[in-house]
């Protein structure tokens, strides 16, 4: 899905994206719904699977729902997991259920990323959205008494977009970090984290599954027809020794090994595996001068704690209230 630059190269919309991902498309979706003039700028032609977040937890699944996204996330493959099933030296503890504690019943979701990411964009397009894809923004400014002002370039086209605000939803490379000028403060790395989505994955389909290995801990998310996202978090000395072309095999083998027998006998890789420090990563401030960043612009959790999903719709259906609350 692209939308070709307008001609003459300039565009003026109320509220200008930079960055198409989940933040980016569900808060561009929202408001350009209620009526206001969107444009999303996206790098990227396609959206490809790399290792990263797929747990929605139920807080953020109610964050979702307040958006309106329930149908988006299942139509893009997403799964409620409404049980959390912990083994200890690989025997199953009695199943935790989300709904008899969280307030209207939210559970887990298991997110297949790159189907949301394109779900959220073609939604954010069907609502009136101008999507500028695949686009980069390559600079900022805010003219004395002006509209903020965001170039573009697609192709050999430039254009210019004008907006009374402009959003960095461009994850936690940020350059409209940069362009607000704020400092990206990293805590020290005392974990990785690791990630790769298997096919071929014998564990029940209903329920996320987490063991406490020696040192480690390991997380399995499955997505439906035996295919799941397995995380493994460890210290960052045995991160470093999964290298090379046994990475995934070497991967898979830690994970299997502290769960039921059989669970990855048949386990083949669906998608890279990498790891990852476990750190928070965040912008000193978050808004200035007509730019305002959420999502992963502005703050990047532990990704061991699995919250970055959740925290994207929070910032997006916050960002949503306050702009059309008239705050």
């Amino acid at each position: 899905m692209a939308t070709a630059l307008p001609a003459p190269s300039s565009l003026t919309v109320d509220v200008a994206v930079v960055g198409g991902g989940i933040a980016g498309s569900c808060l561009a979706g929202a408001l350009a719904g209620a009526g206001m003039g969107v444009a999303v700028v996206e790098r990227e032609p396609r959206f490809r699977d790399r290792v990263r977040g797929e747990a929605l937890h139920p807080w953020g699944a109610a964050e979702a729902a307040a958006l309106g996204l329930v149908p988006l996330l299942q139509a893009a493959g997403a799964r409620p997991l409404p049980i959390w099933q912990r083994y200890a030296d690989r025997v199953p503890s009695p199943p935790y259920r989300w709904a008899e504690d969280v307030p209207d019943g939210h559970v887990e979701w298991a997110v297949p990323h790159p189907a949301l990411q394109e779900a959220l964009l073609t939604d954010a397009a069907a609502r009136g959205a101008r999507v500028l894809r695949p686009a980069g923004a390559v600079s900022f400014r805010r003219p004395p008494g002006g509209a903020a002002e965001v170039d573009v370039t697609s192709a050999d086209c430039l254009v210019t977009v004008r907006a009374r605000l402009v959003v960095g939803a461009d994850g936690d490379r940020s350059a409209t970090r940069r362009w607000l000028g704020a400092e990206t403060r990293r805590d020290p790395v005392h974990h990785a984290i690791g990630g790769c989505l298997l096919d071929g994955v014998a564990l029940a389909e209903g329920s996320t599954h987490q063991a406490y290995p020696a040192g480690a801990m390991v997380v399995v998310y499955p997505q439906g027809g035996g295919r799941a996202r397995a995380y493994l978090v460890c210290d960052p000395e045995r991160a470093a020794s999964f290298r090379g072309p046994w990475l995934v095999r070497d991967f898979a083998a830690a994970c299997a090994a502290a769960l039921p027998e059989g669970a990855f006998a048949d386990a083949v890789p669906a998608g890279p595996a990498g790891f990852f420090p476990g750190v928070d990563v965040r912008a000193d401030r978050l808004a200035g001068d007509g730019l305002v960043l959420i999502g992963d612009a502005a703050g990047a959790t532990d990704p061991s704690q699995g919250h970055g999903l959740s925290l994207a719709f929070r910032d997006a259906r916050e960002l949503r209230d306050l702009l059309l609350g008239g705050r």
